[in-house]
Parts: structure tokens; sequence; C-alpha cells
């Protein structure tokens, strides 16, 4: 009868031991666990602040595009302009050419 509990009891302590262990390594697995949270939970507030820095290149790209658009449309009516005042001063500054060579001629003579 005494030999049954000691075998008890000695059971009862490698089952203590046990669950010991048991016990400590779930802790650290805890610990583990928790570290990997902050790690992670600090990866996606850098990943946010990458996703709003990135957001805001795109709208600066955007009004960018849009004044370059802007730009353009500016730079073909200027040359249309150009061009259209060419047509029209060409004849005019053909005939001022025409005269002042006439003008040379008279003076050289």
């Amino acid at each position: 009868r005494v030999e049954e509990r000691v075998d008890e009891q000695s059971g009862g302590v490698l089952e203590n031991r046990r669950l010991v262990k048991e016990a400590k390594h779930a802790t650290k697995r805890v610990k583990h666990l928790r570290n990997d949270i902050m790690i992670t939970r600090l990866l996606a507030r850098k990943m946010e602040d990458e996703v709003a820095a990135l957001e805001r290149q795109l709208r600066q790209r955007k009004r960018d595009g849009e004044k370059m658009g802007q730009a353009s449309r500016f730079l073909s009516a200027v040359e249309t302009l150009a061009k259209r005042s060419w047509v029209t001063a060409a004849p005019v500054m053909a005939k001022e050419v025409v005269e002042l060579k006439e003008d040379t001629r008279v003076k050289e003579s």
C-alpha cells in the first residue's frame, strides 16, 4: 500500500514536471508570438506609410501630367497662331525686302 502511494506520488511528480516543461515552452511561444505581432504591426505601419507616399506621388504626377497637357495645348495654339501670322505676314515682308533692295540699289548708284 505504501508502495502504491509512492508510485502515485512519483507519477504525480513526473506529471507536474511535464506540465511545468509544457508551461515554460508555452510561455516562450507566447513571447515569440507577441514579438511576431509587434513586428507585423510595425511592418504594416511601414507599408501604410509607403502606400501613402506612393499615393502622394501618383497625385503629383497626375497634376504634372495635367500641367504638361495644358502647356502642350498652349504651345500648339501658339504655333498655330505663329503659322497663321507668318502666312499673313510673308507677302508683306517679301514686299519690304524688295523695297529695301531697291532702296539699296538707288543709294549705291
